[in-house]
């Protein structure tokens, strides 16, 4: 798990190391650095220091690291904090993950209507697994009211970007007609 949690801080701080120019973000790098050489945690503290200096990035970095026990003890509330404080700044993948922890009430009492407006959230800015994650919710009426026009219009924005399963959804819609007028024809269309 650690290693997988190595490879996602190089994406999210490679994008934030490129500015470090910016006055305030040493923590970016030197929070990186402690990481990488297994100081976990002063890896923490370094993403605390910039997460009380309000950067959503290390706002997120903290919750994750909170949510997995590295460099502290694992504390889900912790966690859903950190990741509030980013997702207020409309940071999509804290978004998500307080969307998570929303839905399986880890940290935070369960709640799918919250769940889902941070979904929202995320897929509003792009997000492609949390739009197909929509569209189930929309399909069952998981934390929003049901709507099958709805659902088909998150799986298929999730389908157009290559998602297999919503893909495979839509084809299961177009053969039943739910929520679309049912067609064999793009039922079975393969690209």
């Amino acid at each position: 798990m650690k290693k997988i949690m190595a490879l996602l801080f190089c994406i999210v701080l490679a994008a934030g190391c490129a500015m470090a120019e910016e006055t305030g973000t040493e923590w970016k790098t030197q929070g990186l650095e402690a990481y990488e050489a297994g100081d976990y945690e002063k890896a923490l503290e370094c993403f605390l220091s910039g997460a009380e200096q309000g950067f959503a990035d290390a706002q997120y970095v903290a919750g994750l690291l909170y949510e997995e026990g590295i460099g502290a003890e694992q504390s889900y509330e912790k966690a859903a904090a950190y990741y509030q404080l980013a997702a207020d700044q409309g940071h999509a993948d804290a978004c998500v993950n307080l969307a998570h922890l929303y839905y399986i009430g880890e940290g935070v009492d369960q709640s799918y209507e919250k769940a889902a407006a941070y979904f929202q959230q995320a897929a509003d800015q792009g997000n492609v697994k949390v739009q197909f994650n929509l569209g189930l919710m929309y399909s069952n009426g998981t934390g929003v009211e049901q709507s099958e026009e709805k659902a088909t219009a998150y799986f298929q924005m999730a389908a157009d970007q290559g998602i297999a399963q919503a893909q495979l959804f839509m084809g299961i819609m177009y053969l039943n007609g739910e929520g679309v007028e049912q067609s064999y024809e793009k039922a079975f269309v393969s690209d």
